[in-house]
């Protein structure tokens, strides 16, 4: 019995030698950004301004896409910060959604929240529904 035993804990030794751990995701990755700022987009213009809302704030936005399951927030599973009505923080980068006083214009920006140098890349769209990338200047 005690053979047994030795033989099954060196085995299980022998298995948890070769086990890879398994990293956090520490970066977002481009298509997971692009998802973000076209799935926010896309509760904007779905679920606010085209029943005559106007555009929500990012709170709004985040709220109503949880309640459905294909949404981007569910879809990504990514850890989405939530750190005031137009500012949330997903990995390194953050997303500010601007609107209007009118609610009739909107604005979201995905950008890195620390400087990633000269190859960090950004996303941008508005209400045209036009998503842009950009680069800093170096």
């Amino acid at each position: 019995m005690r053979k047994l035993v030795l033989v099954a804990l060196l085995a299980a030794a022998t298995l948890s030698l070769g086990a890879v751990p398994i990293r956090a995701q520490a970066s977002l990755q481009r298509d997971q950004a692009l998802s973000i700022v076209r799935g926010v987009m896309t509760v904007e213009v779905d679920d606010f301004f085209a029943q005559g809302k106007g555009f929500g704030d990012l709170v709004e936005v985040v709220s109503a896409s949880q309640r459905d399951p294909g949404a981007w927030t569910q879809r990504a599973g990514l850890p989405l910060k939530i750190l005031d009505s137009s500012t949330a923080t997903v990995l390194d980068y953050t997303i500010r959604l601007t609107r209007s006083d009118d609610k009739k214009h909107v604005q979201v920006s995905l950008t890195p929240t620390v400087s990633k140098g000269c190859e960090a890349l950004s996303w941008f769209i508005d209400d045209r529904l036009l998503i842009y990338t950009g680069k800093p200047l170096c």
